[in-house]
């Protein structure tokens, strides 16, 4: 049997993989706005050392972090005041539809582990959940892509062009970061 195969840790973890590189992208957006919430972190996020997760997060404290941080890197591209309301409400109305998404997950990540425990292991039920999941992390990522397209269209072609270039920045830097400690 192949452990490239659908469900398995390979696929996963490239599906994983695609699902964080596409919501870097919405981080650089929306400053780390809705891609946090378009992939699992929020629920998993305590793992990491994190307090916005299952262990005590809330869709409000997320939403005001999130808008904080939108507006960190805002004002690096001098946006204006109607700028940042507008990406304001566009990430407190993105953190209110990704939120009611974290039950769904929590959900179907105890039907998986049900169906898991099971003597026999029942490939067309593994496979039905797979598909609400796949689906739901689609819906997920629409609603991020949403964002960023209404929040890239109230910026300019310049604002835009100058949060790429200092993102991408800030992302080598700590790429780079982490290479210097690792061969240290």
């Amino acid at each position: 049997m192949s452990s490239e195969g659908n469900g398995s840790p390979v696929a996963r973890r490239r599906a994983r993989t695609a699902t964080v590189l596409a919501a870097v992208f919405v981080v650089g957006a929306l400053g780390g706005g809705a891609v946090v919430m378009s992939t699992d972190a929020w629920s998993h996020w305590g793992r990491w050392g994190g307090s916005m997760g299952h262990h005590g997060g809330d869709p409000a404290r997320w939403k005001g972090h999130m808008e904080d941080h939108a507006l960190f890197w805002l004002d690096r591209v001098d946006a204006t005041d109607e700028q940042r309301e507008a990406i304001r409400e566009i990430v407190g109305q993105t953190v209110g539809e990704l939120a009611g998404a974290v039950g769904e997950h929590r959900s179907l990540r105890g039907q998986w582990l049900a169906e898991l425990e099971r003597p026999e292991l029942d490939a067309d039920a593994l496979e039905a959940l797979r598909a609400k999941h796949v689906a739901l992390l689609d819906r997920k990522s629409r609603t991020a892509l949403g964002a960023v397209v209404e929040a890239g269209s109230v910026l300019s072609a310049e604002q835009r062009g100058e949060l790429v270039e200092m993102l991408s920045r800030h992302r080598r830097g700590h790429r780079d970061g982490r290479r210097d400690k690792d061969e240290g």
